[in-house]
């Protein structure tokens, strides 16, 4: 089995990881993905920003295409292969107003190529970031979430932008020449996602970028973000969340502060098939999120929840949701559930594992179901009661953490 996440030194910097392990937790090769600063980013981002620059590197997935792996990165500043030839620098950064304060952003993200045995860096694939260069009067853009997936030798990514103004995005396939974006943004509001398709036998590069009449900021100050892209035979499949228009679809508008949506679009030509909104109005100073999400037999399945929305990255939990989205006319379902679902993953033959929460009782619940035409009833299981989680530094956590191994009642446990 293969594990990806990032190591923090306690201050802003942080490097990614990639580990093979085996069932017992017995780590078999292990590379550390770390990055350099980019001292002229970093003096830009001191004038402008008037703070300390972070660095860091985060792996948020990793990917398969056969035996060979590829890992899906945000990162700021500057990344190298293991052998040094090849080098990947973020966006230069994005100016933002708050208040009276500034702050600045170089966040990229990119899907590297991994040796099959050491997991070191070989190449980078594809990359989704802000400007080249700006400066205080030309606003930048910078990468405000992404999502990647492999599937029948392709790489396919959406990922939205934040900043301010207007400001040029960029796509970089391997070493070659940046493809410039022109990404429409007000006082921090995306108003534009890019979906990329890159075949990977020839390296060859189809994107959309959706703006204008697929803008999902119509209303203006709207911030968007993606978390799941799925390959569903001719269709690429993406989940997400909305403050305000629907992904593909301005005429829908979210309920409440948020709505999870879900959009499908042809991977020819990336046109739109439809879109839909989870619809919950969650309240004044809420938010819906979305927390894992799966595909089988025909429909994609959602867990999500609204919540607090906290000054930190710490959730107050209000409502589990579960949605069933049928992926032929995307008619949504809502399933009743108590608990809340931490993650999702389905077999070859369609069966879904899932991991849930029970905030009451601070419990785990683990179940595996078989997805048919007429969907899963519920998110339920045994629980372990009681539960005590650690990460593998032994800190204790009140929830496990989603892609990284956690220690449950003394045994390590993916998520």
């Amino acid at each position: 089995k293969t594990l990806a996440g990032y190591t923090k030194d306690g201050s802003n910097e942080c490097s990614a990881f990639v580990a093979h392990y085996d069932k017992d937790g017995k780590v078999l090769a292990a590379n550390a993905i770390v990055p350099t600063i980019n001292e002229e980013v970093a003096a830009k981002y001191q004038n402008y920003g008037q703070q300390d620059h972070s660095v860091y590197c985060n792996a948020v997935k990793v990917l398969f295409d056969g035996t060979t792996p590829y890992v899906a990165l945000t990162f700021t500043d500057k990344l190298s292969s293991a052998d040094g030839t090849k080098t990947n620098i973020s966006g230069n950064y994005a100016y933002e107003y708050y208040g009276s304060q500034f702050a600045c952003s170089t966040q990229s993200m990119t899907v590297a190529k991994l040796d099959v045995e050491t997991l070191g860096v070989n190449d980078f694939v594809l990359t989704v970031k802000g400007n080249d260069f700006s400066d205080a009067s030309n606003y930048g853009c910078a990468v405000n979430s992404s999502a990647a997936s492999i599937a029948d030798g392709h790489l396919y990514v959406a990922s939205t932008f934040k900043g301010n103004g207007s400001a040029n995005g960029n796509i970089q396939v391997g070493q070659s020449d940046l493809v410039k974006l022109s990404i429409p943004l007000n006082d921090g509001g995306c108003k534009a996602i890019v979906l990329a398709d890159v075949n990977l036998s020839d390296l060859s590069l189809n994107y959309n970028l959706y703006t204008g009449s697929y803008s999902w900021s119509a209303d203006g100050n709207g911030e968007n973000t993606v978390s799941d892209i799925f390959a569903s035979g001719d269709d690429l499949i993406v989940t997400g969340t909305t403050t305000s228009s629907s992904l593909f679809d301005n005429k829908k508008v979210a309920e409440g502060n948020t709505d999870v949506f879900v959009a499908s679009v042809k991977k020819s030509g990336f046109t739109s098939n439809w879109s839909t909104l989870s619809g919950v109005a969650e309240g004044d100073d809420n938010v819906e999120r979305v927390s894992s999400a799966v595909v089988s037999n025909g429909k994609i399945y959602v867990g999500a929840f609204s919540a607090n929305e906290p000054n930190s990255s710490i959730y107050k939990l209000l409502t589990s949701n579960l949605y069933a989205i049928n992926l032929a006319n995307g008619t949504l379902e809502n399933i009743d559930v108590t608990d809340y679902v931490t993650s999702f993953a389905v077999d070859k033959d369609g069966k879904i594992g899932v991991s849930s929460y029970t905030n009451e009782t601070n419990a785990l619940n683990f179940g595996l179901y078989t997805s048919t035409a007429t969907g899963i009833s519920s998110v339920k299981a045994d629980k372990i009661q009681n539960t005590k989680i650690y990460n593998l530094q032994g800190q204790r956590l009140a929830a496990p953490v989603k892609g990284q191994i956690n220690i449950v009642n003394g045994k390590k446990v993916m998520f």
